[in-house]
């Protein structure tokens, strides 16, 4: 089975290490991992990843193009599921994901803290 593992980094905190764990105990199946932004500490304590991909997404302004790379990914690595962390992580996983994949969301905030906290309003 592939899995595509998509956060918004790999930082230490609950969620990133939550993603390591939970890698490194499935060791049959291939992962791959799909982060929005720098830092990647974590990356290097992965074991039995694939292939990972950073793409350098700093603003809500590159959300189309994030997409746009997003599915290509997804048509190179023909995932059997996709697993989105995080509200962004997870919003822009659900615009590039092709119905046929399955697509299982974890939020690990309040949706107000996560998604709202630099608005205006």
């Amino acid at each position: 089975m592939r899995i595509v593992h998509f956060i918004h980094n790999l930082h230490l905190g609950g969620a990133e290490i939550l993603l390591k764990n939970t890698i490194n105990l499935f060791p049959e199946y291939e992962h791959y991992i799909i982060y929005l932004e720098r830092p990647d500490d974590l990356l290097k304590e992965v074991k039995n990843i694939t292939d990972a991909v950073c793409l350098h997404h700093s603003s809500r302004r590159q959300l189309f193009s994030t997409v746009k790379k997003v599915r290509q990914l997804l048509v190179k690595w023909k995932p059997d599921i996709i697993h989105a962390h995080l509200f962004e992580s997870t919003l822009i996983a659900r615009f590039a994901t092709p119905f046929k994949i399955p697509l299982i969301s974890t939020i690990h905030s309040t949706y107000s803290i996560d998604a709202f906290q630099n608005s205006r309003k």
